[in-house]
C-alpha cells in the first residue's frame, strides 16, 4: 500500500472543497503542494490556494516568500501572502512559536467565511512524534498528545494532514526524485537547539532510534491507539455535552453545574473545553491549570451559589493583559460572561464623600458608610478612640488624622494599576497583589470598595475595604483630631 494513500483518499473525499495549503517553501509544504497539482491533472475542478506567512522574524523571511509567489506563479497557483509582524505581538516573555501558531491559527479561522474551506497542513510522521513528546513534556492529557491528526477540525475551519505517514527523510528524496527539486527554503531557526522541537528532532530521536531501532515503530503504534482511546472520550464527552447544556430567557448557553459535578474529570475537561470554545469563537480554550481552578470553585460551591463568583479567562488571541472573557458560577448555572463592563456587580461610578459633614452614605448597594469625628474638645471621647485606633482589629473601621485628610474623598471599585501604601510599609504594593495573597475570587474584588483621595483615576488608594488600609493620614501622637469611616455591609 502507498504511504500517501491518505492524501488521495483526502481529495476524494473532499474534492468539492477549496484547499488552502499552508506553503512555508519548505520540503514538506512543497511536497505537498506538488502531490496536490500532480491530482489536478485528473481532478480539473480542484481548487488550490497556497498560503504564506511571513512571521517578520527571519532575514530571509523576504526571500522565502519570493520563492514561495514564483513558484505559484510558475505552476498557476492562486497565491496568499499573510505578514503577521509576530514581534509586535510578543509580550510576557511568551514562548515565540506559540505566539506564531497562534496567530496562523486565528488567520486560517478567517478562511471559514470561504464557502467549503479547506486548509491543507504538511506535518509529516517526524513533526507528529515530536509533538507528542512536547506535550507529554508538559503534561498534556491523551488529547492533547495525539493532536495532530489526519482530519481535525479547529474552530469552524477542518484542516488536513495527508502527510502523518511519511517521515521527512521520505519527503526530501520523493521531492527530489520526483519533482527535481532541491532549493525548497529552509528554516535555519531549526538548527537551534535551544528550542525543544528542534532539540528534540536534532539530537533527541536521532540518538534514540539509532540505539533502540524498534522504538519508532513502537511510538508509531501507541500513537495510533492513543488516538482512539482520545476518539472515544472525545466522542462520549460531546454525546453528554448536550444533555448538560441548557439556555437562560435571554437564550445565553449555561452548563447545568449539578449534573457538570458528576462527571468524571476526563469527560469534564473536554466538556469544559468544547464549552470555552463554542463560547468565545475559539479564542479561549481550556488548560488543566483553569480545569482545577473551576472544579474547585464548583466543588466548594456546589448548584447553590446565590451570589455570583467569577474566573478570569485568558484570550489566546489578544492582549494577554486583558481580561475579555469570564467564567460566572450562579446558582445551577455556569457561563460566559464577556468584558467586565456588563456586569452589573461593576461600575465605573465614583462617589464624593464630604467627610466633614459626617455624612453616611450608600455604596452601590453594597453598604453604607458610617463617618465621625473626634477633636480634643472632648477630650475623653478623642483619648478613647485614640486608643482604640492604636489597637484596631475591626477591618471594617479605619482612623485618619482629620487635620491632614483632604475635604473630599472618593468611593469607586478597584481599577487595575491601583496600589496602596499598607499600614506599616513605606512601599507601594499593587492590591492585585494584596487580593491574590487574600485569594478573593474575581468578583468579590470588584465588589471591594475602594477609599481615594484624590479623583477616581488616582491609583493611590486610601483603604481597600476590608483588606488593608493606606499609611498615608495616619494618626500620631500630634494628632488633634480624628476622623473614623465605618463601613457597614448591606444585608
Amino acid at each position: 500500500m502507498s504511504k500517501n494513500v491518505n492524501l488521495k483518499q483526502l481529495m476524494k473525499k473532499y474534492s468539492d472543497c477549496h484547499f488552502y495549503v499552508g506553503f512555508s517553501g519548505g520540503a514538506d509544504s512543497t511536497f505537498l503542494l506538488c502531490e496536490l497539482l500532480e491530482m489536478k491533472k485528473k481532478l480539473q475542478d480542484l481548487n488550490i490556494t497556497a498560503v504564506h506567512f511571513d512571521h517578520g522574524l527571519r532575514d530571509r523571511a523576504k526571500h522565502d516568500a519570493q520563492w514561495c509567489q514564483n513558484f505559484c506563479q510558475k505552476h498557476g497557483v492562486d497565491f496568499k501572502l499573510i505578514t503577521l509582524d509576530i514581534p509586535q505581538k510578543l509580550q510576557n516573555n511568551r514562548n515565540i512559536e506559540a505566539v506564531c501558531r497562534e496567530r496562523r491559527l486565528a488567520c486560517y479561522q478567517t478562511f471559514a467565511d470561504y464557502k467549503n474551506a479547506v486548509v491543507l497542513l504538511g506535518h509529516h510522521q517526524d513533526d507528529r512524534n515530536e509533538t507528542m513528546l512536547i506535550r507529554v513534556l508538559r503534561g498534556g492529557n491523551v488529547s492533547s498528545i495525539t493532536s495532530l491528526r489526519a482530519e481535525q477540525n479547529i474552530g469552524e475551519v477542518l484542516f488536513l494532514r495527508p502527510l502523518l505517514d511519511l517521515k521527512r527523510s521520505e519527503i526530501v528524496k520523493r521531492l527530489s526524485e520526483k519533482y527535481k527539486i532541491t532549493d525548497f527554503c529552509y528554516d535555519e531557526s531549526n538548527d537551534d537547539e535551544k528550542f525543544l522541537r528542534n532539540f528534540l528532532r536534532k539530537s533527541f530521536f536521532r540518538k534514540l532510534f539509532k540505539m533502540f531501532p524498534h522504538s519508532q515503530k513502537g511510538i508509531e503504534h501507541s500513537l495510533k491507539y492513543l488516538t482512539n482511546d482520545a476518539l472515544f472520550i472525545e466522542g462520549i464527552a460531546e454525546a453528554e455535552f448536550k444533555n448538560i447544556i441548557s439556555s437562560d430567557e435571554k437564550g445565553q448557553k449555561f452548563l447545568m453545574v449539578n449534573k457538570f459535578l458528576l462527571l468524571h474529570d476526563a469527560v469534564a475537561f473536554r466538556i469544559l473545553n468544547l464549552f470555552l470554545l463554542q463560547q468565545t469563537s475559539h479564542l479561549v480554550h481550556c488548560d488543566y491549570k483553569l480545569f482545577l481552578r473551576t472544579m474547585k470553585l464548583l466543588r466548594n460551591y456546589g448548584n447553590s451559589c446565590n451570589e455570583a463568583k467569577l474566573i478570569s479567562l485568558k484570550s489566546r488571541f489578544v492582549d494577554k493583559r486583558e481580561e475579555k472573557f469570564f467564567l460566572q458560577l450562579h446558582n445551577n448555572s455556569l457561563k460566559i460572561i464577556e468584558n467586565t463592563n456588563k456586569l452589573n456587580i461593576l461600575t465605573s461610578e465614583s462617589i464624593k464623600l464630604n467627610w466633614r459633614g459626617g455624612l453616611v452614605k450608600y455604596f452601590n448597594g453594597f453598604g453604607k458608610f458610617q463617618i465621625e469625628c473626634y477633636s480634643t474638645n472632648d477630650l475623653d471621647n478623642f483619648v478613647k478612640i485614640k486608643k482604640r485606633a492604636y489597637k484596631n482589629n475591626d477591618k471594617n473601621v479605619v482612623y485618619f488624622d482629620a487635620e491632614k485628610l483632604p475635604n473630599v474623598l472618593y468611593l469607586r471599585h478597584w481599577q487595575h494599576g491601583d496600589n496602596i501604601i499598607p499600614f506599616g510599609s513605606k512601599s507601594q504594593k499593587k492590591l492585585k497583589k494584596i487580593f491574590s495573597d487574600l485569594k478573593l475570587f474575581k468578583s468579590d474584588r470588584y465588589k471591594v470598595p475602594i477609599l481615594t483621595a484624590e479623583n477616581s483615576d488616582n491609583r493611590n488608594v486610601l483603604w481597600a475595604v476590608g483588606c488593608k488600609v493606606s499609611s498615608a493620614y495616619a494618626i500620631d501622637d500630634t494628632t488633634l483630631k480624628i476622623v473614623t469611616i465605618k463601613f457597614i455591609k448591606a444585608e
